[in-house]
């Protein structure tokens, strides 16, 4: 329940922007400024129009009045009439009025009253700050201040980076995208090196696989020496550099073009039968066996691992998906060409 001034228990000083010599209950509350007068015609609840017997020393516009134990505001005063009247203001409650009701305008009073109970429910609304922050969307704004400052300040270390599993020497370029604005980063390649960079640049020379940490901090903890405090955030990901021996196979790569009878290759896949098409592998890794697929139902094997290039011949009409499965011995590696090789009577290439 809210309180007031004009509650039993309330003390001077209690809540107010005025000086407490100043903020006597009896005084402040009691306070007049000479306007007062009675009700020409009885009120409902829902009136907005008040008909008083003599308006004239009542403000204009802009004025508030109390009749009997309810408050109310009226835009402008046109004589004895009040218009564009709000009833039931700084929670008292509209009611009927009989005619000859006394109405009083205790803009010293009320209006003292009002900016008491403005910064009452502002207080209760924004909290202290020993309030539990909860970060509840209904509870005070403080605590809704603090459930976001631990979502977006609190720090929360976090890094991307491109081309980091490949052949090496491998350069890899990292980027730094941590929550909680960082003044300092800390970061461990894994092979040894270090940097306080925040997006380095890094060259791994040697083959292997790497793990890779970030540390940041914040200015509520700026020591390089210390990894714990709130302005600290450290994450590591574990085997994200990956640097390949020669050897190694990561994926089959290879590509077809067409070749001509005079001997010449273009690079469209589309013509009539019969129709040739030069297939170039360039896997990159310890390939010990290839199997062409050409989708025809033909295949070859290459056991040859310096034999990179094989050709075809199509013979009939049909739309063919080619692919390459390679081999180091030990694993197994296959890929599509990615498109489509057209064999049909009306293409526009001649055989």
């Amino acid at each position: 329940m809210l309180k007031t001034s004009r509650d039993p228990d309330y003390q001077p000083g209690d809540l107010s922007v005025f000086p407490v010599s100043l903020d006597d209950r009896g005084t402040t509350y009691e306070a007049r400024n000479n306007a007062e007068t009675t009700l020409a015609a009885p009120i409902g609840w829902r009136n907005d129009t008040v008909f008083v017997t003599d308006g004239h020393k009542f403000p204009e516009a802009n004025g508030v009045i109390r009749i009997d134990d309810e408050l109310a505001h009226y835009e402008t005063r046109s004589g004895n009439q009040l218009i564009d009247v709000t009833r039931g203001l700084m929670g008292t409650v509209p009611t009927r009025h009989e005619a000859g009701a006394r109405l009083i305008a205790p803009a010293v009073a009320d209006m003292h009253n009002a900016v008491r109970d403005i910064l009452l429910k502002a207080e209760q609304k924004i909290g202290m700050p020993d309030d539990e922050a909860s970060g509840d969307l209904e509870g005070t704004l403080w605590a809704r201040v603090n459930f976001l400052k631990k979502k977006w300040f609190t720090p929360k270390a976090r890094f991307y980076s491109h081309n980091n599993v490949s052949y090496g020497p491998l350069g890899v370029q990292f980027y730094d995208f941590s929550i909680g604005e960082p003044v300092r980063w800390f970061w461990d390649f894994g092979d040894g090196q270090v940097s306080n960079e925040r997006n380095p640049f890094h060259r791994y020379d040697e083959p292997g696989v790497y793990d890779v940490s970030l540390t940041i901090f914040t200015l509520t903890n700026q020591n390089l020496q210390s990894a714990t405090g709130q302005g600290v955030s450290v994450v590591q990901k574990t085997g994200y550099v990956r640097v390949l021996e020669n050897s190694d196979i990561v994926e089959v790569l290879f590509y077809a073009k067409q070749l001509l009878e005079d001997g010449s290759e273009i690079a469209a896949l589309t013509g009539r039968p019969p129709m040739t098409v030069r297939f170039y592998d360039q896997t990159r890794g310890n390939v010990t066996t290839r199997i062409w697929n050409f989708g025809d139902g033909i295949t070859e094997i290459i056991e040859d691992p310096n034999q990179y290039v094989v050709e075809h011949t199509y013979d009939r009409e049909g739309i063919f998906i080619p692919n390459l499965a390679v081999s180091n011995g030990q694993e197994n590696f296959r890929r599509d060409l990615g498109i489509h090789i057209r064999v049909s009577l009306g293409s526009g290439v001649a055989p």
